[in-house]
């Protein structure tokens, strides 16, 4: 999960300066690090529940951000 959080901000930081919009861009980032982290999860078996609700919850802050 951090680690997937992670790519994401640095890969959100990244699309926010080409979008000159870096708030969005971290944003979107960590909605795509989420994800990552939530397939990782998901190999791990019993952490994948924990994942998809932590992910839920904070596409629903993206979301409304």
């Amino acid at each position: 999960m951090a680690v997937g959080m992670a790519i994401g901000v640095g890969l959100g930081t990244a699309f926010g300066v080409a979008m000159d919009d870096i708030p969005t861009g971290i944003g979107m980032g960590i909605a795509i690090g989420v994800g990552i982290g939530a397939l990782f999860g998901q190999r791990r078996g019993k952490w994948s529940f924990r994942v998809a609700r932590e992910s839920s919850a904070l596409r629903l802050a993206v979301g409304m951000a």
